[in-house]
């Protein structure tokens, strides 16, 4: 008994021998499959009877694979966005099959984990591995929040890139720091800027545009410039009398007196209504100082307005400088906004105070000078502007909270509101709230109109140095920064360690579009294998818990790597030996035993 006995337990040691030598062929054939977890073959006693004090019946040994599903394999970095990897417990959940159109899986689709992560896109859109199973998540809204707070694996959804197109993003913000110089230039650049209605009677062109100007060597003087029409293509900046320009502080009178109207300079428009500007003779005084303005008639246009007589000038700016940025409307389209900064004009409600020659350096008018789509130089703004600011208007325009301050119909100009100044401390930052918004801009483009409450302007806070500043001598803008953005296509992926799938564009962007669940396992080595690296849910393992990656001791996802298979080569050989030696032992077990029974048999001879 005992000898037929060990025939069949060493049977049963090539057959597990056998099939641990089948478990490290497959950990080899697999050493560089991405994401593989090795197995081991591991043995068991198979007895037949219990053994007693006189008597032993061999059983043999049976084979018990074992399956390490949750070992961590080392990450690998890759050159693919798509590819990724976990960190810590959990797998990916997959597919074999991807969603429907309406984001359902079909019936009779396998849900499955996998931790190989070797994702691409698919010509559908899809993310599926090499292994042919499709990515799994749960969509999220544009901030990145899933819609779903707490993912069950029957409520996930193929991850689908395919259907994400084009996006564009509206200027909402609009930052600028710059300093405006404490110092006013000598002599004092002025600029006129606006529409000037060329059908109109000749005579003064509005009011009397009171400015603090600078001689050549920094003297200050109170100048009542007037713009007087000659005819429809002429006119003509003057002081119309001496009591017109006024020494300020120390400043000396003119000497000698010159004869008034005195015209310091002659505005041409040509038939474009493009203006050209001779200037007039400079006025001397008696420091030996001169004053010959340099005028900036850029912004000024002519044209015939819907009410006869009407001009839409702004005051003369004094020492004004632009600031050109783009902006982006709803639609995506560029366009060029120039903002001006100008040293405030004196009016009835902020006149300068006696002898003061440095009121206007501490405050700063802030108007849109022009607006312009930046592919084709088109104006950007449809005028005439609808109710409430229902009159012909062109720019520039003040800022005014939602609104713009528009120059009022009958040849007369409004005063400078109280929130398009800027004013500043004796130490150069910001005594006051300078404007907040950009007033409303109907579009030409069909975009949403821009400006008012949809348009937050950042000129920076009082007492700071983070926005715009006042000293020295010199203008110079730090920075100037807006959040929209251009339309842009779809040229990859990206993955966040918290599962967060973006979509990127080649304007910049990047959109949310899904967020990717981590799988738990109370028993994760009783998972069962399938085909494609991947593996479903038994009765042993458990059910799947579902958290996102980073969420309740799920692992996190890693981005452009790999996880590799555990396979360890050098063990593998050396587990082939010993499989390799012990199956030899058992061939000769059989062939021991096997003379032992001839030796039996010869005994009747």
């Amino acid at each position: 008994m005992s000898v037929t006995g060990s025939l069949f337990s060493s049977v049963t040691g090539l057959k597990s021998q056998a099939q641990g030598m089948g478990i490290i062929s497959d950990n080899i054939a697999n050493s560089n499959t991405v994401g593989y977890k090795n197995a081991r073959a591991q043995f068991q006693t198979l007895v037949t009877q219990s053994p007693t004090a006189t008597t032993y019946s061999p059983g043999g040994a049976l084979t018990a694979p074992r399956l390490d599903i949750d070992k961590q394999g080392l990450l690998q970095a890759s050159a693919s966005a798509t590819d990724i990897g976990v960190i810590g417990r959990g797998m990916f959940v997959v597919s074999d099959r991807p969603s429907n159109a309406n984001g359902t899986l079909p019936i009779g689709t396998q849900t499955q984990f996998t931790r190989a992560g070797s994702f691409q896109i698919d010509k559908s859109g899809n993310l599926v591995n090499t292994g042919g199973k499709y990515l799994l998540g749960v969509p999220t809204n544009a901030q990145g929040q899933p819609t779903i707070s707490n993912p069950a694996v029957t409520t996930l959804r193929t991850v689908n890139v395919g259907n994400v197109t084009g996006s564009a993003k509206q200027t909402n913000l609009l930052r600028i720091a710059a300093n405006l110089p404490a110092v006013p230039n000598a002599p004092s650049k002025l600029t006129i800027s606006g529409v000037l209605n060329t059908a109109g009677a000749a005579g003064q062109v509005g009011q009397d545009q009171g400015a603090v100007i600078y001689s050549s060597n920094g003297s200050s003087y109170k100048a009542n410039l007037r713009l007087q029409r000659i005819n429809g293509t002429t006119y003509e900046v003057r002081l119309n009398a001496a009591t017109d320009l006024v020494a300020l502080g120390t400043s000396s009178a003119l000497s000698p007196v010159p004869t008034f109207p005195y015209t310091l300079g002659t505005i041409t428009l040509q038939n474009t209504g493009t203006p050209t500007l001779s200037l007039g003779n400079a006025l001397s005084f008696a420091d030996g100082s001169s004053l010959q303005p340099t005028f900036d008639v850029s912004g000024l246009r002519g044209g015939v307005a819907t009410t006869p007589g009407v001009d839409t000038i702004s005051p003369i700016g004094v020492d004004q400088e632009d600031v050109t940025t783009v902006v982006y409307d709803s639609l995506g389209v560029a366009h060029n906004l120039t903002l001006s900064f100008f040293r405030n004009q004196d009016t009835a409600a902020n006149p300068p105070a006696a002898g003061d020659a440095t009121t206007n350096s501490t405050r700063w008018g802030v108007m849109i000078k022009d607006m312009r789509i930046a592919a084709t130089g088109a104006p950007s703004v449809r005028f005439p502007l609808a109710a409430p600011n229902a009159a012909t208007v062109r720019f520039p325009i003040y800022l005014d909270g939602s609104q713009a301050t528009l120059p009022a119909v009958g040849g007369n100009y409004t005063t400078i509101p109280a929130t398009s100044v800027v004013t500043f401390n004796a130490n150069g930052t910001q005594s006051g709230t300078a404007p907040t918004r950009l007033p409303f801009l109907p579009m030409t483009t069909g975009a949403v109109d821009f400006g008012g409450d949809l348009v937050q302007l950042d000129l920076g806070q009082p007492n700071t140095t983070g926005g715009l500043t006042n000293y020295s001598n010199q203008f110079g803008v730090s920075f100037i920064q807006q959040d929209g953005i251009p339309y842009g296509f779809r040229t990859g992926v990206s993955f966040s360690d918290d599962g967060i799938v973006r979509v990127l564009f080649d304007n910049g962007q990047s959109l949310p579009v899904f967020r990717l669940p981590i799988a738990t396992f109370a028993a994760m080595n009783r998972l069962e294998p399938v085909t494609g690296n991947a593996y479903r849910e038994t009765l042993e393992s458990g059910s799947a818990l579902t958290n996102y990656a980073g969420v309740a001791g799920s692992g996190k996802v890693s981005p452009s790597t790999l996880e590799a298979s555990t396979v360890d080569l050098s063990e593998e050989f050396t587990n082939m030996i010993i499989v390799q030696r012990s199956y030899s032992a058992n061939a000769r077990s059989i062939t021991t035993a096997d003379e032992m029974l001839g030796e039996v048999v010869n005994l009747k001879r």
